[in-house]
């Protein structure tokens, strides 16, 4: 009983940490998209692999003498918005599943399976859809085509956070039948 009690303490703490992470994240963002640099750099390496990730990039750049410069800041922002806002839904999800805890600490319930998830969905799309979008935009609104794609270390924790939520689901089964054979 006195380990349960540390438990939901260390849930409501760790669900209120999360929470002000996520709204420390959105304000952050906000002040990120109002006070934008004046000037992007971008690099491009056609393959690169360095030991924990694998980057290949196509590009080709017709340049008449445009600056595009707005319409890369326009593109970095809403590249930048996206992946805010996966953080954000991330981070909160996170704290629901610790206050649920807080209040019974019961986790293996398929309520935190679902949320469990759904944070390994929106890892995943971390992971590739950013990228992803940013070579889309780039494409569309600059001159030239560019193709960004990458494969790093957060696919590989969206993976393992997969095979987590799986790992929990067998739980709530066992759970499950404890359950009823009391």
């Amino acid at each position: 009983m006195r380990q349960q009690q540390k438990s939901q303490k260390l849930a409501n703490i760790l669900s209120v940490l999360l929470k002000i992470s996520a709204i420390v994240c959105g304000t952050l963002t906000f002040f990120i998209i109002l006070f934008q640099p004046t000037n992007i750099t971008t690099t491009t390496q056609e393959k690169q692999f360095n030991g924990t990730s694998f980057q290949i990039t196509f590009q080709s750049q017709l340049d008449n003498g445009v600056n595009h410069t707005t319409a890369q800041m326009w593109i970095f922002t809403l590249v930048l918005l996206f992946s805010a806002v996966l953080i954000i839904a991330i981070l909160w999800l996170a704290s629901q599943i610790f206050q649920g805890l807080a209040v019974q600490f019961s986790p293996f319930q398929e309520k935190y399976v679902r949320k469990l998830r759904q944070i390994s969905i929106l890892l995943f799309l971390y992971a590739l859809a950013p990228q992803l979008l940013y070579s889309l935009l780039s494409t569309l609104f600059l001159p030239g085509y560019l193709f960004n794609f990458g494969i790093d270390i957060a696919i590989l924790f969206a993976a393992v956070f997969y095979l987590l939520t799986e790992v929990f689901r067998y739980g709530v089964k066992l759970q499950t039948e404890s359950d009823e054979t009391l």
